[in-house]
């Protein structure tokens, strides 16, 4: 079983793979070789028009077989899929369908990042420059107080559209990371600085590019913006607020009033119908992930989900995973599945069910009240009953968050295969 290194994830549909909507461990990546190791760092920026997204990577353009890895707080993002032709270099991701084209000058780079999960505005011009370990370019000021800790949070969108999350910041002199967290899952890994009285944040991982910013104010709330891509913006504002909880993922989703399951029959990447009641779950515990491979917070489950197959496979657990792709093209699909397989080594089913929106996911599944979110997590029992219906996915960046949802997921899961078959 070959882990993906995302180590501990928005396609912004109408609903989306947690963050907001339009439309591992964390510990560092090991090295390959020495080169790599010892690979220079690059300060690279995104172009969103109103502002610049800068993030980090480490890249040897001077080796046979280059890798970038791309940082985000304790997050390193692997990227070995680099085609050379002459100056310009290619720089795939591993399953965001997204890619970054440049042309090598020097010790810069400069060209384009092209998401093509998206329709729209879907190409941000990139800038990079070699030897720059810094993340924001700020003159650096004593913070006025330290963010560190929970803060309740609400974005607003062209002044009509009001969601709240949790904020989780963690603050080391002007270093600060965290991330936010929603009902349907977390913005994952921020990484960025406070100065004074002035708190930035970013992250790029191939398929998000998020800028935070915001002032703190002398009542000790924050206000400020949130840009994701060039295409959506949303101002936001915090208060401290240990006690603020959102609802629980658990109670969003559900079965319509006079079904115990789901029933679908979709094709595999090898165009085989494969379904819940095929008779090689029968008796057996099914986790089917509803996901998409645009969705980091939906890699993010996959991850794990993984793990628990490889332990509890041979006790009567079953993954299926419904891949909702962003084209109702079966042969894009399957290009984007297969990619994602072969990234984590799957042994289990992932289907292609459809085009990811609202109505495609709830035609799919027409048993369910709504699918809100990706990924969206049902557990079968061995009766092939659903017992629980997990909405969204909070992901390693949520710290123990995310810790307790992996003992609970695991216990549960427990719990069931205990249970005799029918």
């Amino acid at each position: 079983m070959r882990k993906l290194l995302i180590l501990p994830i928005f396609l912004l549909i109408a609903f989306g793979c947690a963050p907001r909507p339009d439309t591992s461990t964390s510990e560092p990546a090991p090295a390959t070789t020495a080169d790599q190791a010892s690979a220079p760092i690059w300060r690279a920026e995104l172009n969103l028009g109103p502002r610049a997204l800068p993030f980090n990577f480490t890249f040897d353009p001077e080796v046979a077989d280059p890798e970038m890895v791309v940082h985000n707080a304790a997050e390193r993002l692997k990227i070995d899929d680099i085609r050379r032709e002459g100056d310009s270099i290619h720089f795939r991701m591993p399953f965001f369908d997204s890619e970054i084209h440049a042309i090598l000058a020097g010790d810069s780079l400069s060209g384009i990042w092209h998401n093509r999960a998206r329709t729209n505005e879907n190409r941000l011009s990139f800038t990079a420059q070699q030897n720059d370990e810094r993340r924001f370019i700020h003159p650096e000021v004593t913070p006025q107080a330290d963010l560190s800790g929970k803060w309740e949070v609400t974005f607003v969108h062209e002044e009509i559209d009001t969601s709240q999350a949790i904020g989780q910041f963690a603050q080391s002199g002007n270093a600060l990371s965290g991330t936010f967290r929603t009902p349907t899952g977390d913005y994952r890994y921020l990484e960025g600085r406070v100065d004074g009285d002035q708190l930035y944040l970013s992250c790029f991982d191939g398929a998000h590019a998020f800028l935070f910013e915001a002032q703190l104010q002398e009542d000790g709330q924050l206000a400020g913006g949130f840009w994701s891509g060039a295409h959506w913006y949303e101002s936001w504002s915090a208060k401290r607020n240990p006690e603020f909880t959102i609802a629980h993922p658990d109670s969003l989703t559900f079965l319509r009033e006079g079904y115990t399951t789901v029933e679908f029959a979709f094709p595999n990447v090898d165009s085989q119908i494969v379904s819940l009641q095929d008779e090689r779950y029968r008796g057996k515990v099914v986790l089917v992930e509803v996901m998409g491979t645009w969705c980091p917070n939906c890699m993010d489950e996959t991850a794990l989900l993984d793990e628990l197959h490889a332990e509890l496979h041979a006790e009567g657990l079953e993954v299926i995973s419904l891949a909702f792709e962003m084209k109702d093209d079966f042969a894009y699909a399957r290009g984007n599945v297969q990619r994602m397989i072969a990234a984590y080594d799957l042994p289990y089913e992932v289907l292609i069910a459809g085009r990811a929106g609202r109505k495609t996911a709830g035609a799919a599944l027409p048993q369910l009240n709504h699918v809100m979110s990706y990924p969206t997590t049902l557990f079968v029992d061995r009766k092939g009953e659903v017992r629980r219906i997990h909405t969204g996915f909070s992901g390693p960046a949520t710290g123990e968050v995310y810790e307790r949802l992996v003992i609970d997921f695991r216990k549960f899961v427990r719990e069931l295969l205990d249970e005799q078959p029918a």
